[in-house]
């Protein structure tokens, strides 16, 4: 009963006091974002480009380093960032469309630019960035569509991979090898029929 009876004398007494408590107490701190980090140009000449280390872009990367060619990895992702760089491989941290980050990159003097992301929009503004700046740098790109294949093509792509295309080829490719190899296998055969075949007679 008495704390039924303190409980709207306890409320009164708190709405009374939380303005002065509010007043008391110390102004929030304001977080400032974090200052961009300085970009430093590669000395890397005659390099490739390539931006996104996904399942794609890994591949690439990985087969270019171990054929010699100089590659730069352009890359969002902290962790796949920190990866590349424990293991040697050149990596600038951000996103490709982010301002001087082409320049830092030396898409001046790079020889190709190799684009793994799969969107589009970003692609298209990528592409357009890289060949103002070097109209002779060779730009691969990766599309989903045959639409996105023309978009990439109006922005300057020289070549884009399909990648449904791609696997049909290669399944279609393996069942055309193994074709021409069984001919080849068979033709000595066919060959010594007919010679076989003139000796009878």
């Amino acid at each position: 009963m008495l704390s039924i009876l303190a409980n709207p004398i306890l409320f009164t007494f708190l709405d009374r006091l939380m303005p002065w408590l509010k007043q008391r107490e110390p102004p929030a701190e304001v977080s400032m974002p974090p200052e961009p980090q300085e970009l430093r140009t590669t000395t890397l000449k005659n390099h490739a480009i390539l931006v996104g280390h996904g399942r794609v872009g890994s591949l690439v990367a990985d087969t270019l380093k171990q054929n010699g060619q100089p590659v730069l990895v352009i890359e969002e992702r902290q962790e796949i960032v920190n990866d590349l760089r424990s293991r040697g491989i050149e990596v600038i941290a951000g996103n490709a469309n982010q301002s001087g980050l082409l320049e830092a990159a030396n898409v001046a003097g790079a020889r190709w630019l190799i684009s793994a992301i799969p969107s589009p929009f970003e692609n298209s503004n990528l592409i357009e960035h890289a060949r103002a700046v070097n109209p002779r740098i060779e730009i691969i790109a990766r599309a989903h569509s045959d639409d996105e294949v023309a978009h990439l093509k109006k922005f300057g792509a020289d070549l884009i991979i399909m990648g449904e295309r791609e696997i049909a080829r290669g399944m279609a490719g393996h069942i055309l090898s193994c074709i021409e190899r069984d001919n080849r296998a068979a033709a000595p055969t066919r060959s010594g029929s007919k010679q076989a075949a003139r000796d009878s007679r």
